[in-house]
């Protein structure tokens, strides 16, 4: 896949030197944009040190995608990654990384009566609308400014990638699946499966809560390595299925979620995975993230992992590989502080 890297005749000029003309050009240029708004409310199209992602848990994607050129910050050169994306940005976002429609496709005609020609967005929104990916609101309007909420994101990347999902609520791996629309349902089912939108350490999806620009950001990326997964992933090994045939099995995302009682993620938690119940036969190590997730490939089977935190209770268990990507939940206990214990230990010494 090529990225557009579009840079305009000043900013070329500009690597070579910039001459007295043409620094009186840029001049006129900025003062003409100024004067007519022309910047709008987009995120500046200059390539900045990101200055507000550094600890965030995206930094490695947001920073991929800003080198690429597919995302841009804001003036005071934020990307503000913990920020409420909108519609606009996230069609645009979506339009350059995944190219939805090339320099000679006739853009569709936009019927939106909130989104005109004047637009940054518009042939952005455009693209969205000839791909079929995207669509407005009942009352004819678009909503630029509005948020995306989660389930939008999925009904959008659900259509971007031409899934198929269950459309049975119960199979929602989500604690909240009751507060999903029907329509939602299989969208939801579909891009989870896939390993493209999952929810969050308290079990929940919040179909109903807006996407941070950090968690599109995140979406869109792994959009593209599903989309693009039949030219990278391995080819798979020969496994038994269960029936006793032989097969070429691929690798499956597996994710292993952890969180402590009161629902806060554990970051730097060791989970190690084994072939066998004795945890002998060691098949990977991870740690969890600062989101509290940690993630792996792996071929279809049964597994057994055990998960281990200075502050927490071991936690062991089992689980199998088959079919389709999965998310582990996985609650610690604190442990119990000792040193009161320790502490009349001593002073029942120092009485013998």
């Amino acid at each position: 896949m090529s990225f557009n890297k579009e840079f305009s005749s000043v900013q070329r000029k500009t690597r070579q030197g910039l001459s007295a003309i043409n620094l009186s050009l840029t001049v006129m240029v900025v003062a003409f944009v100024l004067a007519f708004g022309l910047v709008a409310t987009s995120p500046v199209q200059a390539s900045v040190e990101l200055e507000d992602i550094d600890n965030h848990w995206a930094k490695e994607r947001i920073d991929e995608w800003a080198s690429k050129e597919l995302v841009h910050g804001y003036p005071d050169g934020t990307f503000k990654p913990d920020a409420e994306i909108k519609r606009a940005e996230f069609i645009t976002f979506l339009n350059r990384a995944f190219e939805l429609v090339d320099d000679e496709t006739e853009l569709a005609g936009v019927e939106f009566d909130d989104v005109t020609a004047e637009d940054w967005y518009y042939e952005e929104v455009a693209a969205g609308v000839k791909a079929e990916v995207l669509s407005g609101y009942p009352d004819g309007t678009f909503g630029p400014e509005e948020p995306v909420l989660r389930q939008e994101a999925a009904s959008i990347i659900y259509r971007l990638l031409t899934l198929d999902g269950s459309d049975g609520k119960d199979e929602l791996p989500f604690e909240d699946r009751d507060d999903f629309d029907s329509w939602i349902v299989s969208p939801v089912n579909a891009v989870h499966e896939a390993g493209v939108l999952s929810g969050y350490p308290d079990g929940n999806f919040h179909p109903h809560q807006a996407i941070t620009r950090g968690e599109a950001i995140a979406a869109l990326d792994k959009a593209l390595e599903y989309q693009h997964q039949d030219e990278d992933k391995p080819q798979g090994i020969g496994i038994p299925y269960p029936d006793g045939l032989e097969g070429i099995i691929e690798e499956f995302i597996l994710t292993f979620a952890v969180q402590d009682q009161e629902g806060n993620v554990v970051e730097d938690a060791q989970v190690e995975i084994y072939e066998d119940e004795e945890l002998d036969r060691e098949v990977d190590v991870l740690e969890t993230e600062p989101g509290g997730e940690a993630i792996t490939l792996l071929p279809t089977g049964s597994y057994y992992f055990k998960v281990t935190h200075q502050d927490h209770e071991d936690y062991e268990g089992e689980f199998t590989v088959y079919g389709f990507d999965k998310t582990i939940w996985i609650e610690l206990e604190k442990v119990e502080d000792n040193d009161n214990d320790d502490d009349d230990d001593d002073e029942n010494d120092d009485d013998e």
